[in-house]
């Protein structure tokens, strides 16, 4: 079980490519809210009815939903043709309501990037108190630099004149990209004191996730092949650590 600040309840995880993914998504400040196994989808196919449960779905801030599915590894998904065929099933399923979906793998994904471990260091902070005064030192330090610092100077504004150890001072703001009121880039390079942080625009408003009233009836004809290509390559935006050894994918099915 994983208790979720920005979300303000539990979400449980089974498998550790599920838990890397939730911890992922409190981290992201583009992500208002998300849900563990948010529904079963119903596919009617000429070879039957494909039931589907994903593992995760989520709302950026700009209403985009996306929705998540996770392995242990890649070779795991492409061993199965029946599992492939109801990935890609559920992916053109997704597409009529305008939903994204991935497939996020521990192995391949998880292992060899930098958002796996800039999330685990921010989601550790999560529940740390922050006050109306620490808001209040973030606008004065944001005005003073048109909206864009970095991760040691914004650690800095936040000790303000009560000295506060510095280790209290990047507490809350780990928080604070939590709920959403700085944000950071987790994905490209490890977070360090001079990462460029900011003070976001717009936050968003709440996006109701899709239920599964909102699905239409789904029917398709023919075999998988003509659904889609698999495992293509153009997916969450992942960053590997070591480039020259392994491969971090952050695909679409």
């Amino acid at each position: 079980m994983f208790v979720s600040k920005k979300c303000g309840g539990s979400r449980y995880w089974e498998a550790r490519a599920e838990h890397y993914g939730i911890r992922l998504l409190e981290a992201d400040p583009d992500v208002i809210s998300y849900i563990h196994q948010p529904h079963r989808l119903e596919i009617a196919t000429n070879n039957g009815v494909l039931t589907y449960l994903p593992d995760l779905m989520f709302a950026h801030q700009d209403g985009r939903i996306g929705v998540v599915e996770t392995k242990y590894d890649y070779a795991d998904t492409s061993q199965d043709p029946d599992y492939i065929e109801k990935l890609l099933y559920a992916k053109a399923a997704y597409k009529l309501i305008g939903c994204e979906f991935y497939l996020w793998t521990e192995v391949e994904d998880f292992n060899y990037s930098y958002a796996a471990e800039n999330s685990r260091q921010i989601v550790e902070h999560r529940h740390t108190s922050t006050t109306v005064e620490d808001e209040l030192l973030l606008a004065w330090h944001f005005d003073e630099y048109d909206g864009s610092s970095t991760i040691g100077a914004t650690c800095t504004a936040l000790r303000g004149k009560r000295a506060e150890p510095h280790y209290v001072a990047l507490s809350k703001l780990r928080a604070l990209i939590v709920k959403r009121k700085l944000g950071v880039d987790i994905y490209s390079s490890p977070i360090t004191a001079d990462t460029a942080v900011v003070q976001p625009a717009t936050l968003g408003q709440a996006v109701k996730l899709p239920s599964p009233s909102d699905f239409p009836v789904v029917s398709f004809d023919g075999d998988s092949r003509r659904i889609g290509k698999l495992l293509r390559s153009d997916g969450w935006p992942f960053a590997t650590r070591d480039t020259t050894t392994a491969v971090g994918y952050g695909r679409n099915v």
